[in-house]
């Protein structure tokens, strides 16, 4: 008979030290993990941010550098100088419009910024006086033919009508473009006379061939209005012929209200001449309607029937722009310094460019808007949503008031910059 023995094995756990050390170990693992997650959660959110910032900086440079660079061409390019009366002029464009408005301006850039006197409308600048009061984002218009809805013309009657060649007035999204009220360009096909004129309908379709431009809408009473049928005119001071703007005559000529009259020239309406809708785009920076915590680019064109449309909201997360015109600043009368050369010698802001054209009485005349050869934009552009980090961000306007800020209120920020060359500058005056 076989007799077990029971043997006690004796057994134990961990001791209290053995437990302190192993939850140390498991703490100090545990610690690298979650700050891993929390650099590579903040890594990922600072690259989101940082993506949206990067795409909708890259949509308002080609946005705006697309329109910037038509800017002034009305349908030619730059062309010899016409003389007429010992003065010269290149890109000779007339407004008939019975409006000074600067969005019907025959000139392709006008800025605007805090000291400037006046803006486009009341609209625009209380927009941007809410993004900062004391000095609100600049804002920019861009004046050019619409050459991608051009039409040619056949031919033009004796009084105020266009006849539309075959095959380019059956587009109905042409038809809408050219439908009374509309402002629309002229560019006659030799380019030695252009205009801005008002539609007074009808709109071109399959079995109408016409446009009209009759004096302040013919029977149909329109805003701003044709205050001359004929689209080839100068105004005359008394003494000099100037190509421009009836509505500004008295400034435009030199002149006085008793002085500076309308003087028609002979018509000249040649086949295969164009005629397009007037685009005129104001881009500014306002409030959100997206997201009320943050500003956006706005863009604002002319409406249907004369006068500023409806703005679009363009860009999100823009929060502040400034804008900087290139100047010729050689003397546009051939002088030593030299005639000018379509380069731009030195940027300056809105304010400091006096007025819309060179004149003989103005002592700086480079700084004139048509002497503008291109166009610098610096964009504030803000992240979405704010960092864990909140960075800290000091930056600087490049003209103007240039000191220093900063921006630490978690949000990440950056600061893009982009240079456009205008394809067609306006000329000014030049006199022998």
């Amino acid at each position: 008979m076989k007799i077990y023995q029971n043997y006690c094995i004796a057994t134990r756990g961990f001791s209290l030290v053995e437990l302190l050390v192993a939850m140390v170990i498991a703490l100090v693992v545990m610690t690298g993990v979650i700050n891993s997650f929390l650099a590579s959660k903040d890594a990922f959110r600072y690259n989101q941010e940082l993506a949206f910032i990067q795409e909708n900086a890259r949509f308002a440079d080609s946005k705006m550098s697309s329109d910037i660079r038509d800017a002034g061409n009305f349908g030619c390019s730059i062309e010899p100088p016409t003389n007429i009366n010992n003065y010269y002029y290149a890109n000779n464009l007339v407004n008939v419009l019975d409006s000074s408005a600067d969005v019907y301006k025959a000139i392709g850039i006008q800025g605007y910024n805090s000291l400037t006197p006046t803006w486009p409308s009341a609209t625009i600048k209380n927009e941007a006086l809410k993004v900062n009061a004391t000095t609100p984002p600049d804002a920019i218009m861009v004046r050019h033919g619409d050459l991608d809805n051009a039409m040619s013309m056949q031919g033009h009657d004796t009084n105020y009508t266009f006849t539309l060649k075959t095959g380019t007035y059956n587009s109905p999204a042409n038809s809408n473009y050219f439908k009374a009220g509309r402002i629309l360009v002229y560019a006659e096909a030799t380019c030695q006379y252009q205009a801005i004129f008002q539609s007074t309908g009808p709109a071109p379709s399959s079995t109408t061939t016409t446009i009209q431009h009759n004096i302040n809408g013919g029977s149909v009473s329109q805003i701003p209005g044709n205050y001359a049928t004929t689209l080839q005119g100068v105004l005359y001071s008394g003494t000099s012929y100037y190509f421009g703007n009836y509505a500004n005559k008295v400034s435009e000529c030199s002149g006085s209200a008793t002085t500076c009259s309308w003087r028609n020239l002979t018509p000249i309406y040649l086949p295969d001449s164009k005629v397009m809708p007037l685009s005129s785009n104001i881009y500014y920076v306002g409030p959100s309607g997206i997201d009320a915590n943050m500003n956006s680019l706005y863009v604002v064109g002319l409406s249907d029937v004369g006068g500023m449309g409806t703005a679009q909201e363009l860009v999100l997360g823009v929060d502040d722009m400034r804008v900087y015109y290139g100047i010729d600043t050689l003397d546009e009368k051939g002088a030593s310094s030299g005639a000018p050369d379509g380069t731009a010698n030195r940027y300056v802001t809105a304010d400091a460019i006096l007025a819309d054209t060179a004149t003989s009485t103005n002592a700086n005349s480079y700084l004139v808007w048509n002497r503008v050869d291109s166009v610098r934009i610096q964009l504030l552009m803000r992240s979405r949503n704010k960092l864990s980090s909140n960075p800290s961000q000091t930056f600087q306007w490049e003209e103007g008031d240039t000191t220093n800020f900063t921006k630490n209120d978690g949000y990440l920020r950056h600061m893009v910059s982009f240079t456009v060359q205008l394809r067609n500058p306006l000329r000014v005056r030049i006199t022998p």
